[in-house]
């Protein structure tokens, strides 16, 4: 009998659950294949002297992973990553970045290749989103109450390689018992670039590798060897660190701090789903076009892999083109490539310079800039969002976004007045407010924060002939609980 990832929570504390663990060691000094059993040595050759000896080894561990074996992401020496083999063939893995009680994300990988990733984000047993990766279509489930015990919410993800298209459709209901009701539906190109004229961009490429690998790489990343598409050495190591870098600041860096589910979903890309991507060197079709860009179409590989495009401007990558030519720039570009293959949100304006009056519905973009470049050093984005706000369109849970700022905001209301008689008017008696003031924490979107939704403040108005009012608005806030905040003017150092 299958278990599928919800059914397999049930049993996570339960010695055995009907699994077998995986054999960590494979023939000849490779680990053992997950999909087909085969063994495939973990490679990372061409990395030497240009990655750090910790960076190789934080490859070789996300590696390791993706071949069954525990991992140590941080070097801690406790394994944030454990996979065990399923009676069915399916794989299982747990993933405890955070170092909880309970795992943060479980991935299920079946043998026809069809994932499941399910995410606490409560740091309790409960479930609170599910996403479902088969074939070209992608189904994401979640609600936005942590507490909740169902989905409210509901993205697809159709890739139509032959119109190289994406749609990307969101829905929404109230209650468990309701239908789900549409609530927006775009498409934009299979191809997602780095913003740039509609005009500009990438041509379509023919293959651009000799030979697919037999196996995913061991750092997730392999490079084109067909003339017209290499990247010179310069281009690729630059690539190669940029790579790390962003691997860095995605698993146990910014981004595990601003949003954790797109953190450890990311690395559940390279874990459960096995990716390799391949990056090549392409000259752009016009001046000003796209860093990079990247495809959501994939090539299938042998053990159960798939192999994505990455395709990178080789002058800009030379030259810096007009976002400076610093690997932290480059860190930025790789990050946000990366993102596109997780449910990170993105804007209908994702591939044109409109995206950066349209930040806030964009984590690709959000996330990439917070985390991995200086926002207000001279790009895009600089003057279009406040560093608190950047950091809040990226983050996921409402203590994330808390994380990023909050200030104080007051609204005149008339639904929330107290059932204390405030009102006074002598041998007349006393009345109820008849419209008061409440105000709420809001974080740098101007979304309140759970808890402080519609908190009372003062009593705005009384009826007529009531004249003494035992809360009014001239009162100082102070004496009514704490006020401000620490704003958005200041994010919170990710660099």
């Amino acid at each position: 009998m299958r278990m599928t990832a919800l059914a397999v929570m049930a049993c996570l504390a339960v010695a055995g659950c009907g699994t077998v663990r995986i054999d960590p060691t494979g023939p000849d000094g490779g680990s053992a294949g997950v999909d087909a059993g085969e063994a495939y040595p973990i490679d990372l050759s061409e990395w030497e002297g240009v990655a750090t000896p910790d960076d190789l080894r934080f490859l070789r561990e996300i590696a390791k992973a993706s071949l069954g074996e525990a991992a140590d992401l941080d070097g801690d020496g406790v394994s944030e990553v454990t996979a065990a083999r399923l009676e069915d063939g399916t794989t299982r893995w747990d993933f405890d970045t955070l170092n909880d009680d309970w795992p943060m994300m479980t991935a299920e990988r079946l043998p026809s290749g069809k994932v499941t990733l399910a995410f606490r984000l409560n740091q309790t047993s409960q479930v609170n989103a599910v996403h479902v990766y088969d074939g070209p279509s992608s189904t994401f489930e979640w609600n936005d109450n942590l507490r909740a015990n169902y989905f409210n919410r509901r993205e697809t993800r159709l890739l139509d390689e032959v119109a190289a298209t994406l749609t990307i459709r969101r829905e929404t209901r109230a209650t468990e018992s309701d239908a789900w009701v549409p609530e927006t539906a775009y498409t934009l190109p299979s191809t997602l670039e780095q913003p740039a004229p509609a005009s500009c961009g990438f041509p379509p490429a023919p293959d651009v590798i000799s030979t697919l690998p037999p196996a995913p790489s061991g750092a997730g990343i392999t490079f084109s060897d067909v003339p017209g598409y290499q990247c010179s050495p310069e281009a690729k190591q630059k690539i190669q660190r940029a790579y790390v870098c962003a691997l860095r600041k995605a698993m146990n860096g910014c981004l595990l701090r601003r949003n954790s589910k797109l953190a450890v979903e990311l690395l559940g890309l390279f874990v459960a789903k096995r990716t390799t991507f391949l990056a090549s060197c392409e000259v752009e079709s016009c001046d000003g076009a796209a860093l990079a860009n990247t495809s959501s179409a994939y090539l299938p590989l042998q053990g159960g892999g798939r192999l994505g495009r990455i395709r990178f401007s080789p002058n800009k990558l030379n030259t810096g083109g007009c976002a400076g030519s610093e690997d932290g720039n480059w860190c930025k570009v790789m990050l946000h490539e990366l993102l596109h293959h997780t449910s990170a949100r993105m804007s209908p304006d994702h591939n044109s310079a409109a995206l950066y009056d349209d930040l806030w519905n964009d984590q690709v973009e959000s996330c990439a800039a917070d985390c991995a470049a200086n926002c207000y050093a001279g790009s895009a984005c600089e003057g279009k969002a406040k560093p608190g706000e950047l950091c809040a369109a990226c983050a996921g849970t409402p203590s994330e976004r808390e994380a990023c700022g909050y200030t104080e905001e007051k609204r005149v209301t008339g639904s929330v007045c107290p059932n204390l008689d405030l009102c006074h008017a002598g041998l007349t008696g006393n009345a109820l407010c008849t419209t008061c003031v409440d105000w709420a924490f809001v974080d740098c979107l101007q979304n309140p924060l759970p808890g402080s939704e519609r908190l009372f403040h003062c009593c705005l108005e009384c009826p007529a002939g009531y004249d003494k009012n035992d809360r009014p608005c001239n009162t100082t806030m102070e004496e009514f609980g704490p006020r401000g905040g620490p704003g958005c003017d200041k994010s919170p150092d990710c660099q």
